[in-house]
């Protein structure tokens, strides 16, 4: 059996989706059900629950869903192994990016909260005596299945584009960032779980695109573009996914292939909500 907590979030959905067509029998508790989880068996489980974008504003709700749940659930329950959801936002600032390179964060800045909280759960669970594989996971994207309204950077700017055809970017042309297919996502997790490999993996593309990149696929798409004066410039460290190349194979979807895909589904998001509120 495996149980997926987060299942009403991106990524627990995809997951709990792709297990049931499987046919695997799953568990996947809502929120009230967490509260009494006790004395369970889980089976194999996977932890999806995460702070969002908003982790600067909730500080205490981050370190619930990262530390104190997760901490609660394994102490309280038995599991066969667990996988964790942590983030590549581990690595900001960062030029080694390497699964077992020493990492830098302080206390004081607020831009750490969540890599700080992150990194707590990867400790704890390593040290639980519970088998565990630690995913730190980049930018995930869905062009079939966009995360409409989730207010992340993808999310706002094709928003834009698909109700103004135009789009004004507030990061310079040169930030860039990773992003990895939701597809890969999921049969990366598959693969991880099932194996005997344990420890951490870096999950994603493996590459940055640029906002100039993304700027230019949009115009082949017909959107204008801009960039605000000033705007400033966010360049994350490149992901290494050698680790996970080596053993379970390279990603199969580049970003700005998907692109087009994900304009029209937002197009279609925006025409159809615009009919329902006619």
């Amino acid at each position: 059996m495996w149980t997926v907590l987060g299942s009403s979030g991106f990524i627990g959905s995809h997951v709990l989706v792709a297990l049931r067509q499987k046919g695997i029998t799953t568990y996947a508790p809502d929120r009230d059900e967490l509260a009494n989880l006790y004395n369970r068996q889980l089976g194999k489980l996977v932890y999806c629950i995460g702070a969002t974008s908003d982790f600067r504003e909730k500080t205490a709700e981050t370190y619930e869903a990262h530390v104190s749940l997760l901490h609660r659930i394994i102490t309280c329950n038995f599991c066969d192994d667990v996988v964790y959801l942590s983030s590549t936002r581990v690595y900001r600032g960062r030029k080694n990016t390497e699964e077992d390179s020493v990492l830098s964060v302080t206390s004081a800045d607020k831009e750490d909260v969540y890599a700080i909280s992150k990194l707590a759960g990867e400790s704890f669970l390593l040290h639980s005596g519970v088998p565990a594989k630690i995913i730190r996971l980049s930018n995930v994207y869905s062009p079939a299945t966009p995360d409409f309204g989730s207010g992340n950077f993808l999310d706002s700017i094709i928003t834009e584009a698909a109700l103004y055809g135009h789009v004004t970017f507030h990061t310079s042309p040169l930030s860039e960032k990773d992003f990895i297919h939701i597809s890969d996502v999921v049969e990366y997790i598959f693969s991880i779980a099932d194996s005997r490999e344990s420890g951490i993996f870096n999950l994603a593309g493996g590459r940055n695109t640029s906002n100039a990149a993304i700027g230019e696929a949009l115009v082949a798409e017909g959107i204008s573009i801009d960039f605000s004066p000033s705007a400033p410039e966010w360049r994350f460290p490149e992901i290494n996914i050698s680790k996970l190349s080596k053993t379970f194979g390279k990603p199969n979807y580049v970003l700005l292939q998907d692109l087009p895909i994900m304009l029209d589904r937002y197009r279609l998001h925006v025409r159809d909500t615009e009919a329902k509120e006619n």
